[in-house]
């Protein structure tokens, strides 16, 4: 485990590392785009994505995992990474289930 709070965060919960692609996608909408996971806690996760996905903060998500486990979350923070990736912070809405359906087309 890796404290990635600093003395001036905000958050309360501790951050994990954590690593590995993640699919996501406005709620609502097909189609997928991809991510890669940056770090997590028990009520949030980050992932770098594609600069100019248009995902604003307040914007309902799902995050999509390997196992196709879907997770509801909130946008909460978009800030640039680079000119070419965005970092997207997001609050998970509910715990996850399995076995939801495939959205993909």
């Amino acid at each position: 485990m890796i404290d990635k709070r600093t003395g001036s965060d905000r958050r309360s919960e501790r951050r994990y590392p954590a690593a590995g692609k993640i699919f996501w996608q406005t709620a609502g909408r097909r189609g997928r785009s991809v991510g890669w996971l940056s770090d997590r806690s028990a009520s949030s996760v980050s992932f770098i994505t594609a600069a100019g996905v248009g995902v604003q903060p307040g914007e309902a998500i799902d995050l999509i995992d390997a196992k196709n486990v879907t997770q509801p979350c909130r946008v909460t923070r978009t800030e640039p990474y680079d000119e070419h990736l965005s970092l997207v912070a997001c609050r998970k809405l509910r715990v996850a289930r399995e076995g939801l359906p495939d959205t993909q087309t």
